[in-house]
Formats: C-alpha cells, structure tokens, sequence
C-alpha cells in the first residue's frame, strides 16, 4: 500500500525550502499570540454566554460553543508538544500547560500519549492514541452517526475521571495499567499536575457560583460532551481504517525523525514518510475548521514532517499536489458517506 505514496514523498531539501525562516518563524511568535489571545476573548463570550443569560436555551447553546472552542486549545497544546508552536521551548512548555488547563487535559500526560502515538503508529499494542473507529467507517450512515454519538457519551467524563484517579488515587499499578507510556518521574510530576488543575477548576467553580447560581455548574457536562463530540468527529477519519500492520512496524523501526532518516539514508526517509502518509488523511476544509484546529486538517503532512509548524503545512500541502490519495475536502462528507 505505501508504494503509492512513495511518488509523494517530498525531498528534505524541498521541505526546508518551503519551511519558513528563522527570522519569519519569529514573526509567528506575534501569529501564535494573537490567535491564543483572540482565543481566550472568544472563550470568554461562551462563559458569559452560559453565566449571565436568564433562558436555558441560550446558556446550552453556551455550553456547547465553549466544548467546541476547547477544540482549538488542544490543538495550541498539541504544537507545544511538538515545540513548533512557539521558537523557545520553554514558552512552549508553558503555553502547553495553559492551553491543557483549558482543554481539561493534563500537558505531560498529553504529551507523553501524543509522542507515543507518533512514534508508534498504527501498532495494534504500542499507539496510544490508536482511533477505535475502524469498523464504524464500515457501517451505514446510520451506524455511523450512532457511534459517533454513542462513543462520545461513553467517553465525555473521561478527562475529568483521569484527572481524579492521578490526583487522588495515584499508584504504580495505576501507571502500569493505564498509562503504561509515562514515565515513572514524569507520572510522579503528572500528579503534581493533576491537584494543580483540581485547585484551579475549583477556583473558577466557585467563581462562576458567585457570578450567577450553582445551577450554572450543571451546563459544564454539556461542553465536555461537545468537546468530545468534535474530537471524535474530527480525530476518527483521520485514521480510521488506515491501519497496516507492516508500515506501523516501519514506523516503530524507524526511527522516526525524518531528518535523521534522511542523513542515513534517502531510501528509509521514504519508506518512513510514505507509511506516515499510508496511515493517515488530509482535509482541506474550510476556513473556520482550520483555524479550529490550527491547520492540522493537514493530517497527513503533520505526520510526515512533524517538525513543520503549523503555519507552513498549506504550503507543503500544495507541494505534494491534489492527487495525493488520502486528500479528502470535508470531515462531516466522511462521516455522512464514508471513505469515498
């Protein structure tokens, strides 16, 4: 399946190329902050929305905008995890914090997941992030929508329930059997983390109470319902159904960073970004989604060069032209009619 993908591959002297400069990369600092910032303003119409008005209706509609917008706080998380978020690795430590505290995520526990899941793609024991939905990409429409609806139900308190056990009921056991990727340090530093988050979920609790009632505490479910709503709706075509065994085994040989690959040998650089690309698609999308989701509807270039910022997969995209066999136009098409 990879050999087609191979004719894709772009030279690493052409992926720098179409990497923005240093001098530009920090002129995305000011893009980064901006975007962050126009986040936390538009979050903050969500709240209000759901603290301050008087009819149930709009304070749903409320809920479900903020779910929705933490979309985009996971995605400023995960390009800290990739440190391409920001030039300085330290502020990207940061900003990977913040942007978890307002996704419901703790940022070590993510970023030790997300790297696992890059490293290890596509392997049925090893990928932590491996998507459940292979076989609902093969069911009707109907089927479809159902276990997108059903999954999302299933999983909308997980966030919070993990949060809890690390922070109060930590173990080695516990480590071992859900979190087996973290590191004994980094799962002792996580539990750190967790009471952290407890502390200031508290705080803004209470806040909101004194704002308006307690009873606006009972909205709060509805926006972790719709957040895990739109993960799944935008994470599952990404990989569903894509998984091959062999490529997911040439991944974890691999040795993973193209850049290395490329310097021992131009023959494992391709076979390393061809089984990526193999194992993953690419929506073009509209505007709103991908500024959402800063531009990783670009899945397939994200996982070919992760070392790409955001701002710069458009530009890799266009390089590898529209004949790419895992492009597809609209996330809502694949679920609707599948992988057509």
């Amino acid at each position: 399946m990879n050999r087609e993908f191979e004719s894709f591959v772009l030279d690493p002297q052409v992926v720098r190329a179409l990497q923005q400069s240093k001098e530009n990369r920090r002129k995305g600092n000011l893009h980064a902050a901006v975007k962050m910032s126009a986040d936390i303003l538009l979050l903050s119409g969500a709240s209000a929305l759901i603290i301050f008005s008087d009819h149930v209706i709009y304070r749903v509609a409320g809920a479900m905008l903020f779910g929705l917008l933490q979309i985009s706080w996971l995605e400023s998380m995960h390009w800290s995890v990739h440190n391409t978020l920001f030039t300085s690795k330290k502020v990207n430590k940061w900003c990977g914090h913040f942007s978890g505290f307002m996704c419901l995520r703790p940022f070590l526990y993510f970023r030790a997941n997300h790297l696992g899941h890059h490293r290890f793609l596509g392997d049925a024991n090893k990928d932590p992030e491996r998507i459940e939905g292979d076989k609902s990409v093969e069911k009707s429409m109907g089927g479809r929508i159902s276990w997108l609806l059903l999954t999302t139900t299933r999983r909308s308190m997980d966030g919070a329930i993990r949060i809890l056990k690390v922070a109060f009921a930590a173990s080695e056991k516990h480590r071992l059997a859900v979190m087996p990727f973290v590191s004994r340090p980094v799962y002792r530093k996580l539990v750190t983390e967790c009471r952290i988050l407890i502390v200031g979920y508290s705080c803004l609790a209470i806040g909101f109470s004194l704002l308006s009632s307690p009873a606006v505490l009972l909205y709060w479910p509805i926006a972790l319902w719709m957040h895990i709503l739109c993960v799944l709706f935008f994470a599952t075509p990404e990989h569903a159904a894509l998984y091959d065994e062999s490529a997911a085994d040439r991944i974890s040989r691999g040795d993973g960073d193209e850049n290395i690959a490329a310097e021992e040998s131009s023959s494992k650089y391709v076979r390393y970004v061809s089984a990526q690309m193999a194992m993953t698609r690419m929506f073009t999308t509209n505007f709103i989604v991908r500024y959402l989701r800063w531009n990783e509807n670009y899945h397939s270039i994200h996982h070919a060069y992760p070392n790409a910022r955001y701002t710069e997969l458009p530009a890799i995209a266009r390089a590898i032209g529209k004949e790419f066999p895992n492009r597809y136009t609209s996330y809502a098409g694949f679920h609707l009619f599948g992988d057509k």
